[in-house]
C-alpha cells in the first residue's frame, strides 16, 4: 500500500511539473499581452488561487516574478540584438507605459534600457 501511495505521489508531481512547464511556455509566448493570473489560470483551466499556490510550491517563485524575469530577459535580448527603440522593446514585452518599463528594467538590472544598450 505504501508503494502505491508513493507512485501516485510521483505521478502527481510529474503532472504538476508538466503543468508548470505548460504555464511557463504559454507565458513566454504571450509576453506582450495581458498576463494576469486570471488569464493564465483560464488557459490551464484552474482556479487562480490554486494555480498560484501550486506554481509557488513547485518553483519557489511566484508567477508574477516569473513573468517579470521573462519579460526582462526578453527585453535584454531585444536590446542586444535589434535596433528597436526603447518604447518598442517595452511594448514587445508587455509594457505599454515606457516610463514604467524603464523603471522596472532599472530595478531589475541597475541600469536603464538605454544605458544597458550603450554599455
Amino acid at each position: 500500500m505504501k508503494q502505491w501511495a508513493e507512485s501516485t505521489s510521483d505521478a502527481g508531481q510529474d503532472a504538476g511539473s508538466t503543468l508548470i512547464r505548460q504555464v511557463q511556455q504559454w507565458i513566454d509566448h504571450h509576453l506582450g499581452e495581458d498576463l494576469s493570473l486570471q488569464v493564465i489560470a483560464g488557459e490551464v483551466h484552474l482556479h487562480p488561487v490554486y494555480l498560484s499556490k501550486m506554481y509557488k510550491q513547485s518553483t519557489g517563485e511566484g508567477i508574477s516574478d516569473y513573468i517579470i524575469r521573462s519579460r526582462m530577459e526578453r527585453a535584454v535580448h531585444l536590446l542586444k540584438h535589434t535596433a528597436m527603440k526603447i518604447y518598442e522593446v517595452g511594448q514587445e514585452v508587455g509594457y505599454n507605459n515606457t516610463p514604467y518599463f524603464i523603471q522596472v528594467f532599472r530595478k531589475h538590472y541597475g541600469l536603464t534600457p538605454q544605458d544597458f544598450r550603450n554599455g
